[in-house]
């Protein structure tokens, strides 16, 4: 891994690099494995900023809108709990930092390809982009792709 050896604290996640494992919360509150859930078609992670939910559901809403049927897409919520079973709660940021999402701030869209290796990421600013650009990264990587650039 990578990282910032004065606070310790890891870089983005970049292309090529296999998405982090981990055990986390689901709107149902049962500790659910992601493995579980990732693998065979392209998953999208959008994570939320502590305090930063009500943007990152309507940004996962957007994407349910426009990705393929087959995309998984889930939340990873850095504050209270969503009742919400594509959640997955991660209140002391462990999530965010394997990602090397800062657990505050704009949203972070993390895109993987069906081996859960990272395609792309992306720090939302503007609808429009990170729809366009998520859209086509998931297009590339479901079509056996390399995907875009981090």
């Amino acid at each position: 891994m990578t990282g910032d050896t004065m606070t310790g604290q890891r870089s983005m996640v970049t292309r090529g690099e296999r998405g982090a494992d981990f055990v986390a919360r689901r709107g149902d509150g049962q500790p659910t494995r992601f493995y579980g859930y990732a693998g065979g078609s392209p998953t999208v992670l959008v994570f939320s900023g502590a305090g930063g939910e009500p943007t990152a559901l309507a940004v996962r809403d957007d994407l349910v809108g426009v990705l393929p049927d087959d995309a998984r897409i889930h939340l990873i919520a850095a504050g209270p709990e969503v009742a919400d079973e594509a959640t997955f709660h991660d209140p002391q940021g462990l999530v965010h930092a394997a990602y090397g999402v800062p657990a505050a701030g704009d949203p972070t869209v993390v895109v993987l390809d069906p081996n859960v290796r990272v395609a792309a990421a992306y720090v939302h600013r503007d609808p429009e982009t990170t729809l366009a650009e998520v859209a086509s990264t998931v297009a590339d990587v479901a079509l056996g792709g390399e995907g875009s650039t981090v």
